[in-house]
C-alpha cells in the first residue's frame, strides 16, 4: 500500500532538482514529524501526510527519499541519513538512542528544542556584532572619503601657501596622494591581504583559542554546548559513557578536547561523575556544583537540563554584556580616528593664523 501511495508523488524528474537544504527546512520538518507523532501517527503516516501537503519541491523530494527508505523498513535515523550533509551527526546519535529505548517523540522533541536554541543562539550573536560592525565599516568609508576628497583640496591650500607642514599632515597627504594614485594597486593588494587573512584562520581554525579574550568566549560556547548535549542524551536513557562521547564530538579539535576525553575515561574506569569533573576547570565553580551535587544524589539525569539552561542563560547575559560594551568602544575608537585625521588636517591652519 505504501508502495502505491510513494508512486503518486515519486518523480525521477524532481530528483535532479534538489537545492540545498536548509537548517531551518529541516527544524520545519521536524517539528511536523514531531506533531504528527503526538497526535498518535505512526512514523510512515506522518511522513506521508507532511509529503501529500509539503509545498516546496526541493523539500518533497527529500521526503519522498525518506518515506522509500521507510517503506523498505529502514528505521527513522537511517532514513534521515539524506540529511547527513545538513543535519549535525549527534542528533543521529540521539535519535538512535530513541529508538532503542523506545523514545523516539522524546528524541526527537529534544531534537527540535535544541535546534531552536542554536538558531536563536546564532540570531543574537548577529544582532551583538551588527551594529558594531556597521559603526566600523562607517568609520572606514569616513576616512577614506576624507582622504580622497578633503585632503586633496586642503594639500592644494597649503602649497600655495607656501608653509612647512607637521610630520602628522605630511603623512596624511601622502596616504591620500597614495590613494588616489595608486587606487588599483591597493584595491589589488587588499583583495590579496584579505583572501590570506581569510585561508590563514580557515586553515587554523585554532588560532583564536590562543588569544586570551576569544579563548574564554569560545570555552564558555564549548562548554554550553556539552552540557547541553549531554543533557539530552541523559534524557533519551542513554547511559553517561556513551553520552559523555558523543557529547565530546562538540569540542571538535580544539585544545579542551582532550580534557573532555580525560573525563570520559575516568568514568569508563569506575570513577564517579562528580570525582572525574574535577579536572575540568572551566566551567564555573557554581556550574560545576550543581552537577557534582546532582551527580551524588543520583539525579543528574533529571538535573542536568535545567544545569545546562542555567548555564546557557549566564553565556547569554555574558554576550549581551559584551555586546553593549563593544558598541561604545567602537564609537569612542572612531571618533579617536577622525578626530586625529581632522586635527592632522587642521593643524597647518592653526600656523598660518600665528604667521598672520
Amino acid at each position: 500500500m505504501w508502495y502505491q501511495k510513494f508512486k503518486i508523488f515519486y518523480s525521477a524528474r524532481e530528483l535532479g532538482r534538489i537545492r540545498k537544504i536548509s537548517t531551518s527546512d529541516i527544524e520545519d520538518f521536524l517539528k511536523e514529524v514531531l506533531a504528527m507523532l503526538l497526535s498518535g501517527l505512526t512514523v510512515n503516516d506522518a511522513i506521508f501526510i507532511i509529503l501529500k501537503n509539503t509545498p516546496k519541491n526541493h523539500i518533497k523530494t527529500i521526503i519522498q527519499k525518506i518515506y522509500f527508505k521507510l517503506g523498505q523498513g529502514k528505521n527513522f535515523s537511517s532514513a534521515l541519513s539524506v540529511f547527513k550533509k545538513s543535519l549535525h551527526q549527534n542528533y543521529f546519535q540521539i535519535l538512535i538512542a530513541g529508538e532503542k529505548c523506545d523514545k523516539m517523540v522524546l528524541a526527537i522533541e529534544l531534537i527540535v528544542e535544541d535546534m531552536k536554541e542554536k538558531r536563536l543562539y546564532k540570531e543574537k550573536i548577529k544582532r551583538s556584532i551588527r551594529y558594531p560592525a556597521s559603526i566600523f565599516l562607517l568609520a572606514i568609508l569616513i576616512c577614506i572619503g576624507l582622504l580622497i576628497f578633503v585632503v586633496p583640496e586642503f594639500s592644494k591650500l597649503y602649497n600655495s601657501a607656501n608653509i612647512s607642514l607637521p610630520c602628522a599632515t605630511l603623512f596624511l597627504i601622502k596616504i591620500s596622494n597614495m590613494i588616489l594614485n595608486h587606487t588599483k594597486v591597493l584595491i589589488f593588494i587588499s583583495l590579496i591581504f584579505f583572501m590570506s587573512v581569510f585561508m590563514f584562520f580557515k586553515s587554523n581554525k585554532n588560532i583564536f583559542f590562543f588569544i586570551p579574550f576569544f579563548k574564554n568566549l569560545i570555552i564558555k560556547n564549548i562548554m554550553v554546548k556539552w552540557l547541553t548535549l549531554l543533557a539530552m542524551m541523559l534524557q533519551a536513557n542513554m547511559a553517561l559513557p556513551e553520552s559523555l562521547i558523543i557529547a565530546n564530538k562538540v569540542a571538535g579539535e580544539t585544545p579542551i578536547r582532550h580534557i573532555l576525553d580525560k573525563i570520559q575515561r575516568l568514568v569508563l574506569n569506575g570513577h564517579s561523575f562528580s570525582s572525574a569533573l574535577g579536572c575540568l576547570s572551566h566551567l564555573p565553580m557554581k556550574i560545576k556544583t550543581m552537577l557534582i551535587f546532582a551527580d551524588q544524589s543520583d539525579a543528574l539525569r533529571y538535573r542536568i537540563a535545567k544545569i545546562a539552561n542555567t548555564h546557557q542563560a549566564e553565556f547569554a547575559d555574558y554576550l549581551d554584556n559584551l555586546s553593549k560594551l563593544i558598541e561604545p568602544v567602537m564609537m569612542v575608537l572612531v571618533a579617536v580616528v577622525i578626530a586625529v585625521i581632522a586635527l592632522a588636517i587642521y593643524l597647518p591652519v592653526f600656523r598660518m593664523g600665528n604667521l598672520v
